[in-house]
């Protein structure tokens, strides 16, 4: 084979890969398959002396994935690590790990050491991601990190999985202002942060996602996919993740621009945002006066649109449920003997009782019903006597 001409090598190697379809038209036994390993071993070898024999490594492992069962594709996910590891060309090593992600996101039964395949992989992964730019290949490899990532969580200690993403180039990646890799990268922390226990200590994964927003939200850039982010640690939270001040921090800097935005669902989304500040107990009670006084005013605006919209209704859902949240806690707090603060949202809710938009198909005007039901029986429930004696006093409030 050797004092074959590159062409020539390149011509039988081509017909291998056309070996796989042969084999399935003539019913061939698996028994007496081509041993592919030692095809791929070879052109390892010889990837140093003809580059394109290292192209073709890639191009057969995709021809011949449909035909290898469940140990013949732990044995091809090991060698292809090895020649992964190996090669120098990072175009090469990129379609490697494409093969590696078409193996292990389609297999769960597959018997492998995903903790020593994540130490051998993701840096390669990382150093990828720091010399490519084209958004497509860095989403190919994020989603090979998540996939190691939640696959290695169980044999894997949390701290070499979080290390492993504290790396320069990974971090400079969540730098940069790209309308595809944002997103992706958003969604791959999610995910992995998704993928633990909650209460799990998972201190440099939140830092990051804190950085991450904070580098962009400075930018002016409001994000959707960020702010989806933020609402995400934000209900993942717990005191054990020791970035209280930070989160407190965003919160402070960044609430004054959202509560501006003049588009209902992105607002809908803050108001979310807000609330689970509440119940994660970031904002004190001392400050709940000043959130009913900026949802009196948000809830005014969106009652004044005089033909409601999906964005609307779900605004308004998310107001009524950060009312009930409110009340429920300062019920906890002590009894509710006056309800005076919460007047002018209780006409707002009476208004919307004897609202004649009912019968409009919306979506959002299920859970918007269910959010009218649940504040009022709390004003019910929690304060009956003061309730009753409100809905006295209130005056032309239809």
């Amino acid at each position: 084979m050797q004092d074959l001409s590159p062409l020539i090598q390149d011509g039988i190697f081509a017909m291998v890969g056309l070996l796989p379809t042969v084999y399935q038209q003539i019913n061939f036994d698996s028994f007496n398959y081509l041993d592919l390993s030692s095809v791929l071993k070879y052109l390892e070898e010889k990837s140093s002396v003809d580059l394109n024999l290292s192209k073709r490594i890639p191009v057969l492992i995709h021809k011949w994935i449909g035909l290898f069962d469940l140990n013949a594709k732990v044995q091809i996910v090991q060698n292809v690590v090895q020649i992964t590891e190996s090669l120098q060309n990072y175009v090469v090593r990129y379609e490697c790990c494409v093969c590696l992600k078409i193996i292990l996101q389609n297999e769960n039964q597959l018997d492998l050491n995903y903790a020593a395949l994540s130490e051998h992989l993701v840096p390669i992964i990382v150093d990828l991601l720091g010399r490519f730019r084209n958004p497509q290949v860095i989403w190919g490899l994020i989603e090979l990190l998540k996939i190691l990532f939640m696959k290695a969580q169980y044999t894997m200690q949390n701290d070499n999985i979080l290390a492993q993403l504290q790396n320069q180039n990974f971090l400079a990646l969540t730098k940069l202002d790209d309308g595809l890799l944002l997103p992706a990268l958003a969604d791959m922390l999610k995910t992995v942060i998704a993928s633990f226990p909650f209460g799990t200590p998972l201190t440099p994964m939140f830092q990051i996602c804190i950085e991450f927003i904070d580098y962009h939200f400075k930018e002016n850039r409001l994000r959707p996919d960020l702010v989806r982010l933020w609402l995400f640690i934000i209900r993942e939270y717990d005191e054990v993740q020791q970035v209280g001040g930070a989160m407190e921090t965003l919160f402070e800097r960044y609430s004054g621009a959202f509560l501006n935005i003049g588009n209902p669902e992105e607002l809908s989304k803050f108001i979310n945002i807000i609330e689970e500040y509440v119940l994660a107990q970031l904002i004190p009670p001392e400050g709940f006066m000043n959130i009913i006084t900026i949802m009196e005013e948000k809830y005014n605006l969106a009652f004044s649109v005089p033909v409601p919209n999906e964005g609307i209704i779900n605004l308004k859902c998310s107001l009524l449920s950060l009312m009930s949240t409110l009340l429920l806690i300062m019920a906890k707090q002590g009894p509710l003997e006056n309800l005076k603060v919460f007047e002018k949202m209780l006409i707002f809710l009476l208004r919307e009782l004897m609202s004649d938009f009912y019968d409009a198909e919306f979506k959002s005007l299920k859970p918007f019903k269910v959010a009218m039901t649940t504040l009022l029986n709390r004003f019910i429930i929690l304060c009956l006597q003061s309730f009753l004696e409100m809905i006295d006093s209130i005056e032309n409030f239809v």
